[in-house]
């Protein structure tokens, strides 16, 4: 279970359909180029309690490349080494990052996912991302998932 929800965690975290912008407009970003993913970190709140069961702590999990055209790359592990891969769409505003899976037929999963990232920190050579994502369990409406996660990235 901790592995599902894992994956499911890491695609929602990596991914909202927000759209893309335009080649020139990532022009001035520190983005482009390959970085690892040094720290990937999360919690998963239940009704607002923390479960302990399925706290996320990996490290030195891959890689993430991002193109100045606004496309990219991802090729993570999980706990058990299993590798994935896929191709995503970003750009930046403000202090965001969205992202969006663009490759349905990836390893990772079947579904699309997208997301605002916090920028936290945004340098050439250091990137400190967090996002919070709350969903509500079909079928039972009065229970809610919040999960807060939290990306540490160093360019290769």
């Amino acid at each position: 279970m901790k592995t599902k929800t894992f994956f499911f965690c890491l695609g929602l975290c990596l991914f909202t359909v927000v759209g893309c912008k335009s080649t020139s407009d990532n022009e001035d970003s520190n983005l482009p180029g390959t970085w690892d993913i040094t720290k990937y970190s999360g919690n998963q709140y239940v009704n607002g309690i923390v479960d302990p069961e399925e706290a996320i702590l990996m490290e030195d999990m891959g890689t993430m490349t991002f193109k100045e055209d606004g496309s990219g790359q991802y090729s993570i592990k999980d706990s058990t080494n299993t590798q994935y891969s896929g191709s995503f769409d970003w750009f930046e505003k403000g202090d965001k990052l969205y992202m969006d899976l663009i490759f349905a037929a990836d390893t990772l999963t079947t579904d699309n996912f997208a997301i605002a990232w916090d920028v936290k920190t945004n340098t050439a050579t250091d990137q400190v991302w967090t996002a919070e994502v709350t969903m509500v369990n079909e079928g039972d409406e009065t229970t809610t998932n919040r999960m807060a996660y939290e990306v540490i990235l160093k360019k290769k």
